[in-house]
């Protein structure tokens, strides 16, 4: 009696020891074998590096120890580190033979960098058509003539402009017999051949005749032609590179 109980318990152990558990499937074809969906409620956390777990296209889960998550050669993110870290380095225009090692230079190299790294500092990164590392742009503008739209401005005076002049008309005496500086005669004595030239003022007015003209007047603006900056509001971080490590 007691052969066969110790028989059967052998029996059990075995069968325990190589069965498979099948979740919502009664033909389980692995040592665990879940027909749905899973969830996890809690896992430990851990901090050294580990192979990671995947899933095939059949549903089997394996672990792959040649999967790295980590990022690509050229990659650029934002950062609030002040140093180069863990493969990222600071895009501030240096001179790639300062880079620590030559796998690290090649890199750079190898990305189109040909004696310096860019030099972000101060600047937007743009998408565009154009190459890589192209630099452009202004953070202030200074107008110029041409940047101001066409215009004009008119005066309006207080009247048409009209106004009198008053000339003063020497009157000659005979044709031929008196100059202008050599004013012979008798004083006021308009007849006879001792007259002489008269000084009579008189007054002309400019509507009336062809002496109406016109001025041209130009004004100019004393600016200093000083910039002024077009700079929006914004938040400093420091842009980064991976190089790798």
């Amino acid at each position: 009696m007691k052969k066969i109980v110790v028989f059967g318990l052998c029996i059990s152990m075995y069968s325990c020891i190589y069965a498979q558990i099948g979740v919502n499937t009664s033909k389980p074809t692995k040592t665990l074998d879940v027909n749905g969906n899973m969830r996890i409620r809690k896992l430990d956390i851990i901090n050294s590096p580990v192979n990671v777990l995947a899933v095939d296209h059949e549903g089997n889960v394996k672990k792959r120890q040649d999967l790295q998550l980590s990022p690509s050669l050229g990659d650029i993110k934002y950062g609030m580190q002040k140093n180069d870290h863990s493969g990222w380095f600071l895009i501030n225009g240096r001179n790639i033979n300062t880079l620590p090692s030559e796998k690290i230079k090649k890199n750079a190299y190898a990305l189109g960098f040909s004696e310096y790294l860019w030099d972000a500092r101060n600047r937007y990164i743009k998408y565009t058509s154009g190459s890589n590392g192209t630099l452009g742009g202004s953070h202030t503008v200074k107008l110029t003539t041409q940047n101001l739209p066409s215009y004009n401005v008119s005066t309006v005076s207080a009247n048409s402009g009209g106004h009198s002049h008053n000339l003063l008309d020497h009157h000659m005496g005979p044709a031929g017999l008196y100059a202008i500086n050599d004013r012979k005669g008798t004083p006021n004595n308009k007849t006879g051949i001792d007259k002489r030239f008269q000084d009579i003022t008189q007054t002309r007015n400019t509507n009336a005749n062809s002496w109406s003209h016109t001025h041209t007047a130009s004004a100019s603006v004393e600016g200093q032609g000083q910039a002024f900056s077009i700079e929006p509001e914004y938040l400093t971080v420091n842009l980064f590179i991976f190089l790798g490590e």
